[in-house]
């Protein structure tokens, strides 16, 4: 069951066109397979930038306590379906989502191999992938959870995995053009 409900939030929706906001994947939605689904945008650019006095009230005292070290935040109208708000933190790019009462769905940490957890590293390079190259982390907070998906290479092949609680899902697994 614990794996069924891992590789459901991530499995199905890793885009990272710059389109994404679809937010019609927040809080647990399913898809025709029954998979939960997390959708993981990478850019902005068909939202409607908010200005700060747009911002729901809610959502702007959540970010406030819990990114206090934020750096340029902006906030976004994520087609009608909530907020969202990108910054920088510590090194690290981010993205917090909320519905449209202003109540926290997700949030979404990008950086680079330098920034994993050490454990988390030593999971994915001692044990399984000892000469893959970690790229790209993100590293997704949704109700007390926290995940991991990486993407991973070596000389032939792209992998894009995702860790929790200790265990290693291949998302997707695709061999290099020459």
């Amino acid at each position: 069951m614990k794996k069924v409900i891992i590789v459901a939030l991530i499995a199905v929706t890793l885009s990272f066109s710059a389109c994404a906001h679809d937010l019609t994947a927040l809080k647990t939605p399913v898809n025709s397979r029954g998979i939960t689904t997390v959708t993981i945008p990478a850019s902005a650019n068909n939202n409607t930038v908010l200005p700060p006095t747009r911002v729901n009230a809610k959502a702007a005292r959540d970010f406030l306590n819990n990114c206090k070290s934020a750096t340029d935040v902006t906030w976004y109208n994520c087609e009608g379906k909530g907020t969202c708000a990108f910054y920088n933190l510590a090194g690290k790019k981010g993205r917090r989502f909320y519905d449209k009462q202003g109540n926290f769905v997700y949030n979404i940490l990008t950086y680079s191999e330098q920034s994993l957890p050490p454990e988390i590293r030593d999971l994915v390079k001692r044990t399984y992938y000892l000469d893959y190259t970690i790229d790209k982390v993100d590293e997704v907070f949704e109700d007390d959870r926290t995940m991991f998906i990486l993407n991973i290479s070596d000389s032939k092949t792209l992998k894009t995995i995702s860790i929790y609680n200790g265990d290693i899902f291949v998302l997707s697994d695709k061999n290099k053009s020459k």
